[in-house]
């Protein structure tokens, strides 16, 4: 019954939109030499369809939609608001992210970002309250310091948040304007990787489940990439930049001047884990820094 309402494969052809191919391809997972394979075409004509270069033969349509598990439409439906590449994103797991795990993922990105669009259009979304962010709303002109803890100390300032515990942090974020997704346990695209954030259009952080299962984890995670967010605008990511926004989570989350007067002088777990419960971190990221 579908095949009646899809539309004529000439139609889309005359209609292609290249980034869509991008797109559903990155989504799929899938290289160009794939895609071509199935086709029974070369890996550069799937370039050139890509790149807007030529468009494909009208019988082609439906077999890409099949190869990428898409409908024929879906090639016609606008440009994504919003194109990534690996350049514009922090990857928690630099090294052990495949590319194309992260491509699957920042296909994935574009899609949230044409929805937070749409969503946009209708209701009103939180501003962004980022100090630094480029097209930030409600700070304009003001940059938070570069050194991390710093950093995380006056965006506590400017959050009002205090001295003592982050609580709803992921709540916290998104009433400042940062649009955070958790992505469906059965969507592939994302969930292969750890977590990231892009700072394009509205800043984005894209958490999955693999940290989702420790309440801990998943705050530290969060707060990581709120880290690069803040620090490290459109900058390549690297194991610099990774231990710069672990620095920024802990201050973020346990200020020195708060946590160290509570912290017993002898190892003891048992006070630990409550202090663990109270500030929403593990006792690893709460205790073993500040003895050793």
């Amino acid at each position: 019954m579908t095949k009646d309402i899809e539309a004529p494969p000439r139609a889309v052809a005359d209609a292609f939109d290249p980034a869509r191919l991008t797109q559903a391809r990155r989504l799929a997972g899938l290289t160009k030499k794939d895609v071509a394979d199935f086709l029974d075409v070369t890996p550069a004509a799937v370039g050139q369809y890509e790149t807007g270069v030529s468009r494909p033969r009208p019988d082609l349509v439906p077999q890409l939609a099949k190869v990428l598990d898409v409908p024929v439409e879906f090639f016609i439906a606008g440009r994504p608001s919003q194109r990534l590449d690996s350049s514009m994103a922090h990857f928690r797991s630099l090294r052990s992210t495949p590319k194309a795990q992260r491509e699957r993922a920042l296909a994935f990105a574009e899609q949230v970002w044409k929805l937070t669009y749409a969503l946009e259009r209708r209701v009103q979304l939180p501003p962004v309250d980022l100090p630094g962010f480029a097209g930030g709303e409600v700070h304009p002109g003001l940059a938070l310091p570069s050194e991390p803890t710093a950093a995380a100390q006056e965006l506590r300032h400017q959050w009002g948040l205090g001295n003592g515990p982050v609580t709803h942090l992921v709540r916290r974020m998104e009433a400042h304007g940062v649009v955070v997704v958790l992505p469906a346990e059965a969507d592939a695209a994302a969930a292969t990787v750890d977590a990231f954030s892009s700072r394009s259009a509205r800043p984005l952080v894209v958490l999955t489940r693999n940290r989702a299962n420790d309440v801990f984890r998943h705050r530290f995670t969060a707060a990581h990439e709120l880290g690069h967010l803040v620090l490290h605008g459109d900058a390549t990511g690297d194991s610099r930049q990774e231990r710069e926004a672990d620095a920024f989570a802990a201050e973020f989350l346990t200020p020195q001047t708060s946590i160290l007067p509570l912290l017993p002088r002898r190892m003891d777990l048992g006070h630990l884990a409550g202090l663990r419960r109270t500030w929403g971190v593990s006792v690893h990221s709460l205790g073993l820094p500040r003895f050793s």
